[in-house]
């Protein structure tokens, strides 16, 4: 008998181990280029948070003295999504606004199959137009407040009809849920059949 608790055991703990895990990255707003005040930094953190809980996307905001010698503004904004692991979930859906104050350039980009879907070009445009009218005249929080005022609205706006026919475009399982819903209990009856018989 405890030879067979410590194969379920054993077993339970390789399932567990190749069960993918994702920690959302949290950390909503970076201002390395130093243009905003910590209760700045602070409202607009909470402001993401609210919107980040009932939503399931990350909205990212890095603002940047330079690109870091990458050779355009939306590559530079790929190698930060990736290099800090953003986004919320397994597909990483995220919002991610990229600054660079010494090209005066940035990207707004939407990564993750979800945010995708929301955060259209269309989308985007219109909440670009919100936030660069503040940014024309160096108004830096108010133009983010008003990026994400918009963000929120286009989250709102976007329909559960088309999240609904977007799962059911994916199946609604992935390989890896097929596989722990259809594999694993087999594999598990298995090892304890041949447990007790041996």
């Amino acid at each position: 008998m405890k030879k067979l608790q410590k194969i379920l055991i054993a077993v339970m703990l390789c399932v567990l181990s190749i069960m993918p895990v994702h920690a959302d990255n949290t950390e909503w707003v970076k201002d390395d280029a130093g243009v905003l005040t910590q209760e700045e930094m602070d409202a607009l953190n909470s402001q993401i948070q609210t919107i980040a809980d009932t939503s399931k996307v990350g909205i990212y905001i890095r603002l940047k003295p330079d690109m870091e010698g990458s050779a355009s503004i939306e590559d530079y904004a790929e190698t930060i999504y990736a290099g800090e692991d953003l986004g919320i979930g397994n597909d990483h859906d995220g919002l991610l606004l990229v600054m660079s104050f010494d090209q005066r350039d940035y990207d707004l980009a939407a990564y993750g199959s979800r945010a995708n879907d929301i955060f259209t070009d269309h989308a985007k445009d219109q909440i670009e137009d919100e936030m660069l009218a503040y940014f024309r005249q160096d108004d830096w929080y108010d133009g983010l407040d008003a990026m994400l005022s918009e963000t929120e609205y286009q989250l709102q706006m976007y329909s559960p009809q088309s999240e609904q026919n977007a799962g059911s475009r994916s199946a609604g399982f992935s390989g890896f849920d097929l596989f722990l819903l259809f594999g694993v209990p087999p594999l598990l009856a298995l090892l304890i059949v041949w447990a007790i018989a041996s």
